[in-house]
């Protein structure tokens, strides 16, 4: 019965996203394509839902507040973003966007043509309605007016500091 609820649930949210997409991201990944492998469904309207929904989410490493919250408060994010994609297979991808204060770049990420500097939370919402934290990655903007994505590895450290309200260097 649950997993009943669930699929429906999932059905008519998918149908909204769908409903609701636009196709006009500027995002691309090093090589410039897309991370899914699909076409690029990203929108960042606060109509979906499935971003409130990992919002209310606690990750089990840090349950001391929700996600929303810690994204939320984290100190060091001049301007936050969230955006969910939908895939072919039925995940929904939902990216949260944190983007630093550009007065802080060091001379020589301005001299390369870097003109802000992030930080891309990406979770994914499978069919059943289950949710984990899919990676991190470090995004730069720069002045081809692209954004570059760069997976990292260490997942933990970023949580940590955002968890912690601690500054982010890379």
């Amino acid at each position: 019965m649950r997993r009943v609820f669930w699929v429906v649930v999932m059905g008519a949210a998918l149908l909204l996203v769908g409903a609701c997409s636009k196709n006009d991201s500027k995002v691309v990944g090093v090589h410039g394509a897309n991370p899914h492998g699909q076409q690029d469904n990203a929108t960042d309207s606060p109509e979906l839902g499935f971003a409130d929904v990992i919002k209310s989410k606690k990750l089990a490493d840090y349950s001391t507040s929700s996600i929303g919250d810690a994204f939320g408060t984290y100190r060091f994010f001049d301007k936050r973003e969230w955006r969910e994609t939908k895939s072919s297979d039925g995940k929904v991808y939902v990216d949260f966007w944190g983007w630093f204060n550009a007065a802080v770049l060091d001379d020589a990420s301005t001299k390369n043509g870097i003109v802000a500097r992030g930080v891309e939370v990406k979770f994914v919402i499978y069919p059943d309605g289950a949710f984990n934290l899919a990676m991190i990655s470090k995004i730069e903007a720069r002045t081809d007016d692209k954004v570059y994505v760069y997976p990292l590895a260490d997942k933990k450290r970023i949580m940590d500091a955002i968890y912690t309200n601690k500054e982010l260097a890379f």
